[in-house]
């Protein structure tokens, strides 16, 4: 996509989502008004040091992969 991605602390990125996750909809059941936005700004810390840079000689093979992977969803699903 051309865009830096910023690293998070936690290495359990999905785990700490999927609790994220949990933790809202337990505030909502209890009527707690609150959105994930609010949790993650308390849960979540992003590494100063650990990002993701673009790599624009990778950006060719990127593109043609996407282009192969639509391919290959549209024969499976639409055919």
């Amino acid at each position: 996509t051309g865009a830096t991605i910023q690293m998070p602390v936690e290495e359990e990125a999905g785990c700490l989502g999927a609790a994220i996750q949990a933790m809202y909809v337990s505030y909502r059941a209890k009527g707690i008004p609150t959105s994930i936005a609010e949790i993650a700004d308390r849960c979540v810390a992003v590494s100063k040091d650990g990002k993701q840079v673009p790599r624009p000689d990778r950006r060719q093979a990127y593109r043609q992969a996407i282009e192969s992977y639509r391919t290959a969803l549209q024969e499976l699903y639409l055919h």
